[in-house]
């Protein structure tokens, strides 16, 4: 399954494989690299369960729609055929009207809450472009864009990527409806009926691949440690508002978040600790050890984040803590207590998760952001996949060496080098990882200039040196 996005955002073009199990995507910052992360945690996070509703619970048919498909049907009947293509009817057009209907009252308030604005501002603001989405399946696409004027966003393409038809049951019986991959086509086994049982069979099929990829999604925002004050800060005043809300005068504004940034408060409150232990645990515990120095605990009572340091008896707030630790707190958090059972069972493929973190490395020293991305290439071993957003060098070559090193294989790993260009920003494909090439194209230009202005500070140096020397001698 690929995301394409054009015109969204800063975004001029970006296409994401989400079948690969690492991703990783560079650029400066507001090239875009939230919007892309925010879009995936959207579709996968939000979409599963609505589409699943619509595809078993709906029961709306559209029968004008239906008429012009049996109609056409009867007449290839008539003519000796069993089959018509349903790609070149005017059934097709009708179709998009009945899924827009399934997909209008949720995709919408989605985006809205998600990005936290308007949906018209998620146009291009440098191409002025209106952003177009595309959902790509190995049978299936589905296209979405901003039609202002109609509505903010709406579906407006529905391609089949192998030939649709439409065929009579065998046995002629009306209420024999299947739907199947057959020789290489979609078929459609009717008589009489065919935008309900098609519209559900996209909506599962969809929110199938949306779960083949993430059943269980996870979202680790850049603001994780405010987030975490935030809501640690804000908790005992709203309730204490609450019980005083008929003495208040006036009102008050509560600060807004957008869904990944509610979604990761609202884990955090619902952490149970356990004692389970897993390979995902263990590199929890890992990130203790290695890196951090001490042990992470989570207080189910009162939400706190506490740290004891290595052989001490004293247990810290996290607030009281380095940078360091109370930047990789909460990823230690969600290894060892949210992204496994209370078994410790290792996650299954039916129970795959996706994990979205921005920008890992924010706080630690380029020791630590090494040994932090030999563990989360491992953690994707066990079923998770790991889309992080990044700016360090370090941790990029760190995954270039575990390539060369055949610690990861080249295939599971997918770089996106955001780039701004006239128009947007695009994936500029120059910041590859195999055994034949390792380009670090992102960090490259900053390092070669940063070394010509050393260079050239190194010449001005040494020729006022030689000046003194000439002045000296000359005196």
């Amino acid at each position: 399954m690929t995301i394409r996005l054009l015109n969204f955002g800063p975004i001029k073009e970006l296409t994401l494989d989400l079948t690969k199990n690492l991703h990783l995507l560079y650029g400066e910052s507001s090239v875009g690299k939230s919007y892309a992360a925010y879009c995936v945690y959207l579709f996968l996070s939000k979409l599963q369960e609505p589409l699943i509703r619509i595809g078993r619970y709906t029961h709306t048919e559209d029968i004008e729609t239906d008429k012009i498909l049996a109609t056409a049907l009867n007449q290839a009947k008539r003519q000796g055929q069993s089959e018509i293509d349903v790609n070149v009817s005017n059934f097709s057009v009708h179709l998009l009207d009945t899924l827009l209907e399934a997909f209008d009252e949720v995709l919408p308030p989605l985006f809205q809450a998600t990005f936290g604005t308007r949906l018209e501002v998620l146009n291009n603001e440098y191409s002025h472009g209106n952003f177009f989405i595309q959902i790509s399946t190995d049978i299936l696409d589905l296209q979405f864009s901003a039609q202002h004027d109609i509505r903010p966003f709406a579906l407006t393409g529905f391609i089949p990527k192998i030939p649709l038809v439409a065929s009579l049951p065998k046995d002629n019986d009306s209420s024999n409806i299947v739907i199947a991959k057959q020789r290489g086509k979609l078929v459609i086994h009717s008589q009489t009926a065919f935008s309900l049982p098609l519209r559900n069979f996209i909506c599962q099929y969809f929110a199938k691949c949306f779960q083949d990829i993430g059943k269980q999604i996870f979202y680790l925002p850049a603001s994780r440690l405010g987030l975490y004050r935030m809501h640690t800060s804000f908790s005992p005043i709203i309730a204490e508002l609450a019980t005083r809300r008929f003495d208040l005068r006036s009102p008050i504004n509560l600060p807004s978040l957008t869904t990944p940034d509610a979604d990761y408060i609202q884990q955090l409150a619902q952490i149970r600790v356990h004692g389970g232990i897993s390979p995902v645990t263990d590199l929890g515990k890992r990130i203790e050890t290695d890196v951090m120095k001490g042990t992470i605990h989570f207080e189910e009572q009162t939400k706190r984040i506490m740290f004891q340091p290595q052989n001490t008896t004293i247990w810290q707030d996290i607030s009281q803590v380095s940078s360091m630790v109370a930047a990789l707190a909460p990823l230690v958090l969600y290894l060892k207590y949210i992204l496994t059972t209370p078994s410790g069972q290792e996650q299954r493929k039916t129970n795959s998760i996706f994990f979205i973190l921005e920008e890992p490395e924010a706080h630690l020293h380029p020791t630590a952001q090494v040994k932090l991305m030999e563990i989360l290439a491992e953690l994707t071993k066990y079923n998770v996949r790991v889309m992080i957003t990044s700016h360090s060098n370090y941790m990029f070559n760190k995954l270039g060496n575990m390539v060369l090193n055949g610690e990861i294989d080249e295939n599971t790993i997918q770089t996106y080098h955001l780039v701004m260009t006239a128009e947007g920003s695009m994936d500029a494909g120059d910041m590859k990882l195999t055994k034949k090439e390792i380009s670090d194209e992102n960090f490259a230009e900053v390092s070669e200039r940063l070394y010509d202005e050393r260079m050239e500070l190194y010449d001005k140096l040494n020729t006022a040196a030689m000046n003194e020397v000439i002045d000296e001698q000359q005196n």
